[in-house]
């Protein structure tokens, strides 16, 4: 790609038709943002940032009380990196603790109890094996009877090897929510639950950690009674300064310049409509490369992240759309027009602390506002 941007350089410089300032083509091979998929931590890379903050959280909640750890919940709305904290953990974290990662929008996991037991040792017995232990899970076909029973019997070998080598397994389910949408149409039962419940008071070398977008008082389930002692880790925006790192220097030798700066307007206006969003600063980033490179340019100015933003209420619709039509009432909805038209007034206390919640809002100098900008942008333009 950037031989033919080079050539397209030599032409339009041939050709007194650069656009005016351009002095240099982008030196960008490939565009680094990572639009959508969760982001891995990488010993190159700053895409992954401000997250340790949360992997210590977790570190802590697995030292200070080494008979009774806490079943943890990673909570935080839509795209803030909770899928990308427990893909990396097993870099993040010391050998000590061993991650084994479950992503229940598989369904592999949620087909039938047997298949859920079964999956799950296979799991734990990858993870352990790719740290050295030599350690077999049972078959398939073992669990189709008293699938409980096996596992249960797996856990107590597979804890003497833990124990040997004074290793902890966290088993991370990501998507919790899932699982009670499996139990709801049947092909699970509470007795998955219950299982987990058996192991966070019984099993001194696992912890069960579950990650989701929905706190358990908005599901049907009672979590509570099976999730004792949970304690719950918030994942939320990034801050500022990560945030500017992540625009201005996300790899080693980015070349992308901004007008003003890291602290300039430029920078600014990427903060200011995304309000640190990981995901879609990301995805204004990622629209930001691809425009400049296909001008051949490698300053980026307001009116190109502008340009770049108007591309993202299009490329990143699905997530606008969720948010819209998936987390919002028709009631919260009708709020949220009336704010647009800045017509809102009292009497909407529901409405307001799910929107506060769901942080679809936030209160400001005692002024409720739209918490990202471009939330408000895709509203008015997809729903008038």
């Amino acid at each position: 790609m950037l031989n033919t941007q080079k050539m397209i350089f030599k032409l339009l410089k041939e050709d007194n038709l650069m656009p005016p300032n351009t002095t240099k083509i982008l030196q960008v091979d490939s565009n680094p943002y990572i639009s959508g998929n969760p982001v891995k931590a990488n010993n190159s890379s700053r895409l992954f940032v401000d997250r340790m903050d949360i992997v210590e959280l977790i570190k802590s909640n697995l030292t200070y009380n080494i008979y009774q750890k806490p079943a943890l919940f990673l909570y935080g709305r839509r795209c803030v990196g909770k899928s990308s904290v427990l893909l990396s953990l097993h870099k993040l974290l010391e050998k000590q603790y061993i991650p084994s990662c479950i992503d229940f929008l598989d369904p592999i996991y949620g087909e039938s109890q047997p298949s859920f037991c079964y999956y799950l040792s296979k799991v734990i017995c990858d993870s352990l094996n790719e740290r050295g232990f030599s350690n077999e899970n049972p078959t398939s076909v073992s669990f189709q009877n008293s699938p409980f029973t096996i596992l249960d019997s797996w856990l107590d070998k597979t804890e003497e090897l833990l124990e040997k080598e004074n290793r902890l397994v966290i088993i991370c389910f990501d998507e919790y929510e899932k699982m009670e949408e499996c139990i709801q149409n049947g092909s699970l039962t509470t007795a998955i639950l219950n299982q987990l419940r058996n192991i966070i008071q019984h099993r001194k070398y696992f912890v069960v950690l579950i990650s989701g977008t929905n706190e358990f008082s908005e599901l049907k389930i009672n979590w509570s009674d099976y999730l004792i002692n949970t304690k719950l880790i918030k994942i939320g925006y990034l801050s500022k300064d990560d945030a500017r790192t992540l625009i201005t220097n996300p790899i080693d030798d980015f070349t992308l310049n901004y007008k003003g700066g890291q602290d300039g307007e430029t920078v600014n206006q990427i903060i200011n409509l995304t309000n640190c969003q990981p995901y879609l600063t990301q995805a204004v980033c990622f629209e930001l490369v691809n425009y400049l490179n296909s001008q051949c340019r490698k300053e980026a100015c307001i009116e190109d992240v502008d340009l770049a933003a108007q591309k993202v209420l299009g490329s990143a619709n699905a997530y606008f759309d969720y948010i819209w039509n998936i987390e919002c009432t028709d009631e919260e909805k009708e709020f949220l027009h009336k704010m647009i038209k800045n017509v809102y007034g009292e009497g909407n206390e529901r409405e307001i602390d799910s929107l506060l919640r769901k942080d679809i809002i936030e209160k400001v100098d005692g002024v409720y506002k739209f918490k990202v900008e471009l939330v408000k942008m895709w509203i008015k333009k997809n729903s008038p």
